[in-house]
């Protein structure tokens, strides 16, 4: 479940936050929203125990 919600927000935030057209340039972008939602991720985590 965290999967499929997380995976929706990677696609929101690649292409309505960081509106890109170079494909170097769109995977970075990606890599950065990826990153920053696992720290989201983990700070949830962290929160709960």
């Amino acid at each position: 479940m965290y999967r499929l919600y997380y995976s929706h927000i990677e696609l929101k935030y690649n292409i309505f936050i960081k509106p890109l057209t170079e494909l170097d340039t769109i995977e970075k972008s990606f890599f950065d929203a990826c990153m920053l939602l696992k720290l989201e991720l983990m700070k949830k985590q962290n929160e709960g125990v």
